[in-house]
C-alpha cells in the first residue's frame, strides 16, 4: 500500500495529462497538492519542512523560466520583424531535391532552432516551411517531429539538461558530488549517446519522405539508399561539432552552434552537389512555384538580407562561447556572482543559490532588444511581444514551479515522524526489484513517457531525473549514465508527444491525422531508444 501512495503523485500527474487532457501546469499543480497532503498525513512531515522544500522548488524554477522567457521573446521579436520568413525563404533556392530539402529544413534548421528556442518551436517552424515548398502536410509533420529529437536535450541553451541537475542539486550535495562536475559529465554522456544514434536520423527522415511521398510509384529503397553518403555526412556535420561543444564548452551551445555549423556545411555541400545523386528526387506532381516557404510572395522580405537575418543567432553563439569557455577566464567571474538564501523558513542547512549572471536567458533578452532596434520594431510592437511572451509562459510557470517542488517533496519526504523511506526511495527500490537486470533498457522509455504526456524534455526531466538517479545508485549503475538515458529518452519522446503533434498539425492545417502520426512515429521512437540503450551498454 505504501508503494502505491509513494507513486500516487506521479500517477495523478500522468493521468491528468494523458487521460483528462489537462495542461502540464494544471496536472503538476494538482500532483504537488496530492504530494503535500501525503507528506503531512501518511509520512507525517511537519508543515515547516513541507513548506520549506516546496519553496526551494519554486525558487529553483526561476533559473529555468528565465531561459524560456528569453528564448520565446527572441523568437517572437524575430517573427515580428520578418526575420524568420527571410531565413525560411533562403532555403528554397538551395536545391530542388526533396530529400536534401528535408535534411536542410527538418534536420539542420530544426536542430538550430531547437538550440535557440526549444519547447516545440523547431517542428512548428520546419513543418510549415516544408508544406510551403510543396511537401504533403502529413509527411511534413511526421518528418519534422522525427528530426526534432537529437538536439532536444540541449534545446533552449541547454534547458532540459540544466533542469535535470537543478532537480538533483540537493541530492548531489548530500552525496558529496559537485553540481558543476555532474553537469559536465551528464552533458558529455548525453551528447555522446545522441551523437552516435543521431547520425542515423537524416537517413530515417529520407526513408520516411520517399515512402510517404512516393505517390503511385512502386515501393523502392533506391531513393534512400543512393542518399546514404549525403545522409551520413549530414548526420556527422551536426553531431560532431555537437559532441565537441558539449565536451569542451557546456550544455548551452551543442544544439545552437552545432546546428549552425552543420547547417552551413550542408547548405554549402548541397549547392556544390557534394555526395548528392545526379537525379534529383521529387514528388510526382511537382510544379515550379514563386511562393516562399510560408506560402507568400517573396517580395515582402526583400528589405532584410540573409546576413542580417542570421546575425542575432551569431551574436548569441559568440556571447555564449565567450562566457562559457573556462580558458577565457570570464566564466569564473560570472559564476562567482551568486544570490544565496540560507536557512529557509528557519530550517537549518536548507539553502537556495542562484548564479543569475550565468543564465542564458539574459543573453537572449539582450539580443532580442538589440534586434528590435536594428530591425526597427516599433516600441508598441515590442511591448506586445513582451506581453505575448508572458502570456505564453502561463503553463510553463505553473508546470516548472510545482514540478520541481513536487520532486523536492518526494525526495525529502524521509524527513518525517513515521519512519518511512522517502517516496522516491520506495519507487526506486520497486524499480530495482522488478527491472534490475535490464534497467538500462527501461531508463530511456521512462524519459519518453514523461515527454509523451507533457510535451517537454524539460518537464520529463523534472518528473523523473531524481527517480532515475536514485534507482541507478541502488543498482550500482552509473547515475550519470542513467540520468543521461532519461534526458535522451525525454528528447526522443518529442517524436510522438501529444502536445507537439497537435501544435504542428495546427500550424500545417492537418486535421484528424494525429493518431496516425503518433502510430507511425512510434517506429523511429523504438529504433532510437534501442540505439541509445546499446550505446549506453557499450560506453558503460
Amino acid at each position: 500500500m505504501t508503494i502505491f501512495l509513494a507513486i500516487l503523485p506521479v500517477i495523478v500527474a500522468l493521468s491528468f495529462m494523458l487521460v483528462f487532457k489537462q495542461p502540464s501546469g494544471r496536472a503538476l499543480c494538482f500532483s504537488w497538492f496530492v504530494a503535500t497532503m501525503l507528506c503531512l498525513t501518511v509520512w507525517r512531515m511537519d508543515f515547516a519542512h513541507v513548506a520549506g522544500y516546496s519553496l526551494v522548488g519554486f525558487l529553483s524554477a526561476i533559473d529555468i523560466l528565465l531561459i524560456v522567457f528569453g528564448a520565446i521573446m527572441l523568437l517572437n521579436t524575430l517573427k515580428s520583424a520578418g526575420v524568420i520568413d527571410v531565413i525560411g525563404h533562403g532555403f528554397s533556392a538551395v536545391t530542388a531535391d526533396r530529400r536534401v530539402q528535408v535534411i536542410i529544413i527538418a534536420w539542420m534548421f530544426g536542430s538550430f532552432m531547437e538550440g535557440a528556442a526549444g519547447f516545440g518551436t523547431p517542428a512548428a517552424l520546419a513543418a510549415p516551411l516544408l508544406v510551403g515548398l510543396g511537401f504533403p502536410p502529413v509527411a511534413a509533420v511526421m518528418v519534422a517531429l522525427v528530426c526534432n529529437s537529437t538536439s532536444v536535450s540541449f534545446g533552449a541553451a541547454g534547458t532540459p539538461t540544466i533542469t535535470a541537475v537543478a532537480v538533483l542539486g540537493s541530492a548531489l550535495d548530500a552525496c558529496g558530488l559537485s553540481q558543476e562536475a555532474f553537469l559536465h559529465a551528464l552533458t558529455v554522456k548525453t551528447a555522446l549517446i545522441h551523437s552516435l544514434a543521431g547520425i542515423t536520423i537524416p537517413l530515417v527522415a529520407i526513408l520516411m519522405t520517399t515512402i510517404l511521398c512516393r505517390g503511385k510509384r512502386v515501393f523502392s529503397l533506391r531513393p534512400t539508399w543512393e542518399m546514404l553518403p549525403f545522409a551520413v555526412f549530414s548526420g556527422m556535420a551536426f553531431t560532431v561539432p555537437y559532441y565537441l561543444l558539449a565536451r569542451f564548452v557546456g550544455p548551452e551551445l551543442p544544439s545552437l552552434l552545432g546546428g549552425g555549423i552543420g547547417l552551413a556545411l550542408v547548405v554549402y555541400a548541397a549547392k556544390k552537389s557534394f555526395l548528392i545523386p545526379c537525379n534529383a528526387w521529387g514528388f510526382e506532381d511537382d510544379v515550379p512555384t514563386d511562393l516562399d516557404a510560408g506560402g507568400r510572395q517573396p517580395e515582402t522580405r526583400a528589405k532584410i538580407s540573409q546576413f542580417e537575418a542570421w546575425m542575432p543567432y551569431v551574436m548569441i553563439a559568440l556571447i555564449l562561447i565567450v562566457t562559457r569557455l573556462p580558458q577565457l577566464g570570464i566564466k569564473q567571474k560570472i559564476v562567482a556572482v551568486t544570490l544565496t538564501v540560507r536557512n529557509i523558513l528557519g530550517i537549518e542547512d536548507l539553502i537556495w543559490s542562484w548564479r543569475y549572471l550565468n543564465n542564458p536567458g539574459i543573453v537572449f533578452m539582450l539580443v532580442a532588444l538589440a534586434a528590435s532596434c536594428w530591425f526597427k520594431v516599433p516600441a508598441k510592437s515590442l511591448r506586445d511581444i513582451c506581453y505575448k511572451t508572458v502570456l505564453s509562459l502561463k503553463n510553463a510557470v505553473l508546470a516548472l514551479t510545482t514540478g520541481v517542488a513536487l520532486v523536492q517533496l518526494m525526495r525529502y519526504s524521509n524527513v518525517n515522524a513515521s519512519g518511512l523511506d522517502s517516496m522516491l526511495s520506495q519507487i526506486a527500490i520497486s524499480l530495482k526489484d522488478n527491472f534490475g537486470g535490464c534497467y538500462l533498457c527501461v531508463a530511456p522509455y521512462i524519459g519518453v513517457l514523461g515527454a509523451f504526456v507533457s510535451g517537454s524534455n524539460t518537464v520529463s526531466n523534472t518528473l523523473f531525473a531524481a527517480l532515475q538517479f536514485d534507482t541507478a545508485r541502488l543498482l550500482a549503475l552509473s547515475p550519470v549514465l542513467v540520468v543521461a538515458l532519461q534526458s535522451v529518452g525525454g528528447a526522443i519522446g518529442n517524436m510522438t508527444c501529444i502536445n507537439n503533434v497537435i501544435a504542428v498539425c495546427t500550424t500545417t492545417g492537418v486535421k484528424g491525422e494525429e493518431g496516425r502520426i503518433i502510430l507511425c512515429n512510434l517506429v523511429p521512437t523504438v529504433f532510437y531508444c534501442t540505439m541509445a540503450t546499446l550505446i549506453a551498454l557499450l560506453i558503460g
